[in-house]
């Protein structure tokens, strides 16, 4: 199943050495059948030529208490599966830029 979402991003902020921006991520209709996400994404460096990005997020599933029953049955497989895989195209797009890290 796939659905179209809405991600938006607050400005970018500084934390020590790392750039964070918050993030909410819902579907672009029907929003209340759908979980909401919300959070920080983060870029930290990690060494000279490499960084993490990660994403924490508050994850609020669909149709209160029965969706909550769901989720934890299934869904929240969904969701994780979405986040890492969104985490992952963040990676890539920052490295297709065709930098090449030294060795």
């Amino acid at each position: 199943m796939t659905r179209e979402v809405q991600v938006t991003l607050g400005l970018p902020h500084e934390r020590v050495d790392s750039l964070f921006r918050s993030l909410s991520w819902g579907a672009s209709g029907l929003q209340s059948l759908f979980p909401l996400l919300e959070g920080d994404i983060e870029l930290a460096p990690i060494g000279v030529d490499w960084c993490r990005v990660s994403l924490a997020v508050i994850y609020t599933p669909p149709l209160g208490e029965f969706g909550a029953r769901v989720d934890r049955a299934l869904l929240h497989r969904v969701a994780a599966s979405t986040v890492r895989s969104f985490v992952s195209r963040v990676a890539t797009n920052l490295q297709s830029d065709g930098y090449e890290p030294k060795p």
